[in-house]
């Protein structure tokens, strides 16, 4: 009988040690004491529960510099990461600031908040004026006039190469994600009940500004003026060489004002491919540009498609 026991015994440490080593296995040792990890390797920082900053990673990039209070200004280049959700109910200015180029912010999840502030609150949710490889990701961005701001001035060649990714936009006022600048990507991201604020009747949903951008599956949804304003799920400006493709945008209803799918201004050579577009005054409208269109589909559209060239026929729509 001792022996059974005995052989149970080691049966189940060794089931034991197995259930601890193979999530390990070709990420080198680890020990783990409290909230502080060390691994030699790389590993996703943000699988870990805790605040992160007990994290050590020896010979990977995994660590980050928690943002714990807003607003914030980013001052120096790296990673920099949400440990919780953060709110503020100021009226004006950025919630969080980025001062220099080569910044990641990963929302690890959470929300960047600003609804408390009301409809007529000024204030951007993340904010950088002619920065240069900025990335943020993976969380919520609620509340803003402008959820997500990177800024530049004409000929919007000094900002570049920002991707914004996996992000929620949800409940803010003049504009869910806006980007100046060039060889940018928007993809990925859900942007919702962009309404319009008591200071400006006009609603975007995206908005891109400058040349050689990326705007890819991407969600928007109740994208809505106020009174007699104009409101677009996604809409670029001398945006040269953008590509818009694989985006569904639509409201449930038609607002008060005029509301357009996808607005291209004073753009050249745009490539439209692949998009849904539902409920608004006007599907795809080129103005004072160019470009071509194809596989798009337009229901519930007062005017389908207007300027641009079809590429084929296989543009489809449905009043």
């Amino acid at each position: 009988m001792r022996e059974k026991g005995t052989s149970q015994i080691w049966m189940i440490l060794s089931i034991s040690c197995l259930l601890v080593i193979l999530p390990c296995a070709g990420y080198g040792a680890s020990l783990t004491i409290g909230n502080t990890v060390s691994v030699n390797g790389n590993m996703n920082a943000t699988s870990f529960s805790g605040d992160g900053s007990g994290l050590t990673n020896i010979g990977g990039n995994s660590t980050c510099t928690p943002i714990t209070s807003l607003p914030n200004t980013i001052t120096a280049p790296g990673v920099y990461c949400l440990t919780s959700d953060l709110a503020t109910n100021v009226t004006s200015g950025n919630a969080i600031e980025i001062g220099t180029d080569n910044v990641v912010i990963n929302l690890n999840g959470h929300t960047l908040a600003g609804q408390t502030a009301g409809l007529g609150t000024s204030t951007n949710g993340i904010y950088a004026s002619q920065r240069q490889n900025i990335t943020i990701r993976n969380g919520t961005v609620r509340g803003f006039f402008t959820g997500i701001l990177l800024f530049d001035v004409p000929p919007f060649t000094t900002s570049q190469a920002h991707i914004i990714e996996d992000i929620r936009a949800d409940m803010n006022t003049y504009q869910g994600i806006n980007i100046y600048g060039r060889g940018n990507i928007i993809r990925n991201n859900q942007v919702v009940d962009t309404v319009g604020s008591t200071s400006i009747e006009n609603a975007n949903g995206i908005a891109i500004v400058g040349p050689g951008n990326r705007v890819i599956n991407n969600d928007v949804y109740e994208t809505k003026e106020q009174g007699p304003g104009s409101s677009n799920g996604i809409v670029a400006g001398y945006a040269s060489g953008l590509v818009v493709e694989n985006n569904r945008v639509g409201n449930a209803a038609l607002g008060t004002g005029t509301s357009t799918g996808i607005l291209l201004v004073t753009s050249p050579n745009i490539t439209v491919k692949d998009n849904t577009i539902s409920m608004m005054n006007n599907g795809i409208y080129y103005t004072g540009g160019s470009g071509l269109y194809m596989n798009n589909l337009a229901s519930g559209c007062t005017t389908a498609f207007t300027g641009g060239t079809a590429a084929a026929s296989t543009n489809y729509s449905i009043p």
